[in-house]
């Protein structure tokens, strides 16, 4: 009793059978404790019949997720409870958005608004933030910055004033503000986006444990103003930092560790120094985690692709300069 365990897959057999393979860690392990302890918080207010497939996001198995939703779909049970059906139409939504199915996305966004909106009791008005900031993740990958910011901005007021302030609120007010700052950042308004990112990081270090997964995502954001402000060195910091805390808190081949690769091989392209052999072997890695999860066609698989092609290029003309 009370053995702290790391999960390392969750795969469904052809009986549908869940099988879940664990790892036991050491007591010694105290910022996995803290990390267990918070993630044991998050799930407690997650509603038992969708704790395990909100799970499988986490872990990136979107595959799992999106099988097990739309199973929960069918039953009239769930479709009877505005809150049960919103927050599975706002996950599914999420699940289309990380595999590249915008058009899908935003459809099960929406549905999710429109279910809190029509049914919804004033108890649910809180399960619109994550859907409004999803949206404006959504808008944010269209360059609709301004309508990116207000969807972000309607997030982070509506959990500011709910009368259900905890741990859990705070951490999300810190992900929509770092939100705006990301949509600061991709217009080059470094100075704005550091503002808004640093600010995410003093809440999150209020209320996360040191190693969780949300400091990764403020990290690459941090590492990306020092990219648009030059200082390379500086973004390899943080990127560095990022993939640190992923090792910690996330499952191996995780779709996040492809982005973080990805960004460390072209920050150590450009860096100072001989170091285009450990860029082109990041790439490969990114290339190989993307493949696991994402069909070869798709354009983040065909970026990664295109990444090694150009760092295996310059490498070989760096060592050809050097042979002569």
């Amino acid at each position: 009793m009370g053995s702290v365990f790391r999960i390392i897959s969750v795969e469904e057999d052809k009986e549908g059978i869940w099988i879940v393979k664990l790892k036991l860690t050491g007591e010694e392990n105290g910022e996995l404790r803290q990390l267990v302890e918070r993630g044991r918080l998050e799930m407690s207010s997650t509603i038992p019949r969708i704790a395990l497939p909100k799970l499988l996001i986490s872990m990136g198995n979107y595959k799992g997720a999106e099988g097990f939703f739309l199973s929960a779909l069918k039953d009239p049970s769930i479709l009877a409870d505005p809150k049960m059906s919103s927050i599975i139409h706002n996950d599914l939504g999420l699940i289309y958005e990380k595999i590249g199915n915008p058009e899908k996305s935003v459809e099960h966004y929406q549905t999710a608004v429109n279910i809190v909106e029509e049914r919804g009791s004033a108890d649910d008005q809180l399960l619109l933030a994550p859907t409004y900031s999803n949206l404006g993740s959504y808008h944010l990958g269209r360059k609709a910055y301004d309508t990116a910011i207000s969807f972000y901005s309607r997030a982070m007021d509506i959990t500011v004033k709910s009368p259900k302030q905890c741990l859990t609120t705070a951490a999300n007010a810190a992900v929509y503000i770092s939100n705006i700052g990301t949509a600061h950042l991709l217009q080059e308004h470094y100075s704005e986006a550091l503002d808004h990112l640093s600010s995410a990081l003093q809440i999150q270090e209020l209320c996360l444990p040191p190693n969780h997964p949300s400091y990764a995502i403020n990290y690459t954001n941090i590492a990306q103003v020092y990219s648009g402000l030059g200082e390379k060195e500086k973004q390899i910091e943080y990127l560095n930092k990022a993939l640190a805390i992923q090792l910690q808190s996330l499952p191996a081949g995780h779709l996040d560790f492809s982005n973080t690769f990805k960004n460390l091989a072209l920050a150590l392209a450009v860096s100072s120094g001989d170091r285009l052999e450990e860029a082109l072997g990041y790439a490969k890695i990114a290339y190989e985690i993307r493949l696991q999860h994402l069909p070869p066609n798709h354009p983040e698989v065909r970026d990664c692709r295109w990444t090694i092609s150009l760092l295996d290029g310059l490498n070989r003309k760096e060592r050809t300069i050097t042979l002569y």
